[in-house]
């Protein structure tokens, strides 16, 4: 979305996963982004650190660079918008 939009400051992102999908679980050490996650629809749970996180629309999760982190979708499956960015 952000090449889309022209932005060069951060990455965006729109992820669509399905029912009982997820993402690879990933740290950004090796390039220095923190997330902000904004859960659109659906249900699901975030993994931060091996901390469990309930997943809801309206709900924001920040996540710091060294942070190793996964998002797993529920049963209705879970949209959300990802933004990523080098702190400063």
């Amino acid at each position: 979305m952000s090449e889309a939009l022209g932005i060069t400051a951060f990455e965006v992102y729109t992820v669509e996963l399905p029912p009982n999908a997820e993402t690879v679980r990933h740290d950004h050490l090796d390039d220095g982004v923190e997330d902000l996650y904004f859960i659109v629809s659906g249900d699901g749970r975030a993994f931060v650190d091996g901390e469990s996180v309930p997943l809801r629309p309206g709900l924001f999760l920040a996540v710091t660079v060294e942070s190793a982190r996964q998002l797993r979708a529920g049963s209705s499956g879970l949209t959300f918008v990802a933004i990523c960015g080098r702190p400063l």
